[in-house]
């Protein structure tokens, strides 16, 4: 991992950004140049509690790179991720982690448009 997520985890508070990248075809190319363009199309606010109406945030990423999640997770005492965090369900693994009482609860997904010019 370069650089840590920018996330907000405390003891009362969570804040998580969360960038969701969109394509409109899938494409790959080799021995060229091409230009990456990534246009911001939407910032949505999932979820925004401040009043503590939330016992427990679940946390759950599906990745090939659990791993490092795990890495980064664990390591952090606001999170409990569990003896095994990674499991397997049909076939797929997730890591899920849980924080306990969060006061402060946001959630904001930024939607990212990617295309590549040739």
């Amino acid at each position: 991992m370069l650089q840590e997520p920018p996330f907000v985890v405390e003891n009362d508070r969570v804040l998580l950004p969360v960038v969701a990248t969109q394509s409109s075809s899938v494409e790959s190319t080799g021995g060229s140049t091409v230009l990456l363009r990534a246009n911001r199309r939407g910032t949505d606010v999932a979820v925004s509690d401040s009043n503590g109406g939330y016992d427990t945030l679940y946390f759950n990423v599906s990745s090939p790179r659990n791993e490092l999640w795990r890495y980064y997770l664990v390591d952090d005492p606001d999170f409990d991720c569990g003896a095994t965090p990674i499991e397997t369900i049909n076939g797929e693994e997730y890591l899920e982690c849980e924080h306990s009482n969060p006061r402060v609860v946001h959630v904001v997904v930024y939607d990212i448009g990617v295309t590549i010019d040739r």
